[in-house]
């Protein structure tokens, strides 16, 4: 996983769910 700068930890939380979501739609395809 790349690092990018540091993020909130909101921000991280969105990022991780979102990466979470696209995930999901790959293993569903």
């Amino acid at each position: 996983m790349v690092e990018l700068r540091p993020l909130l930890e909101e921000e991280r939380e969105e990022f991780i769910r979102r990466n979470h979501i696209v995930s999901d739609e790959k293993g569903k395809v």
